[in-house]
């Protein structure tokens, strides 16, 4: 095929009526999400956290040495009651699950299933910044043609698949197990998500120099060519 010759099917421009549906798609789906992340970000809460056990015995001797019909200080009294319940789990209490508005529903979420929910939206989110400056890059230029379609259409389901990818190779890779999502940052993560959909091409050539550099390098092919950035 001679430089720069199209071929093949879609090389004809998109109608006017065209632009306007994938417009409107790349803007109603980026509102849809937009109102997900509200809907499913974290309330702040308060846990149940662990007291070493020099303070817990302390603050034990301040409650034993209270007079009589006088209660201990309220404060102090629920610190060692928590001091009790961390120490004897030896760990953070999980919270939880929690109440989350939707539209008319409410549905009761977990604190882990609310923060991979958070990546998968925001890398989706991620993916239609990205599609909203190219489509009116290429609709300014008069370049955009009915092959680009489907890229725009699918691109925020490929990139939210791709967040949730480096999320679990990030918290696997520096997190602990037994790290809950009270250890963890969701603006971390989102941020994470958010730039791992906004340039997917770049995510995915740094997931395959993890990939060869944990396991052996494949061979290259009959026909393979080497990959090319995109401007």
């Amino acid at each position: 095929m001679a430089e720069g010759k199209q071929e093949g099917p879609g090389v004809s421009p998109v109608s006017k009526i065209g632009i306007v549906v994938v417009t409107l798609y790349l803007v109603g789906l980026s509102t849809v999400l937009l109102y997900c992340l509200f809907a499913l970000w974290p309330r702040s809460s308060i846990t149940t956290m662990a007291v070493p056990e020099g303070a817990k015995d302390a603050i034990q001797r301040v409650a034993d040495t209270s007079p009589p019909g006088e209660d201990p200080d309220p404060g102090a009294a629920s610190t060692s009651k928590a001091g009790r319940t961390g120490a004897s789990l030896g760990r953070v209490e999980p919270p939880s699950p929690s109440e989350v508005n939707f539209v008319i529903w409410r549905i009761s979420l977990g604190e882990e299933t609310r923060l991979l929910l958070l990546v998968v939206c925001a890398g989706a989110l991620g993916s239609l910044v990205h599609g909203l400056r190219s489509i009116y890059w290429y609709i300014g230029n008069r370049d955009f043609v009915w092959s680009w379609v489907p890229k725009y259409l699918i691109q925020p389901f490929g990139a939210s698949v791709l967040a949730v990818v480096f999320y679990l190779v990030i918290r696997g890779g520096f997190f602990s197990a037994d790290a809950g999502s009270q250890h963890t940052s969701p603006f971390g993560f989102m941020a994470l998500s958010a730039m791992v959909g906004m340039f997917s091409e770049q995510a995915v050539l740094k997931l395959k120099e993890i990939a060869e550099t944990l396991l052996s390098k494949p061979p290259p092919g009959r026909d393979a060519q080497p990959e090319k950035r995109q401007s």
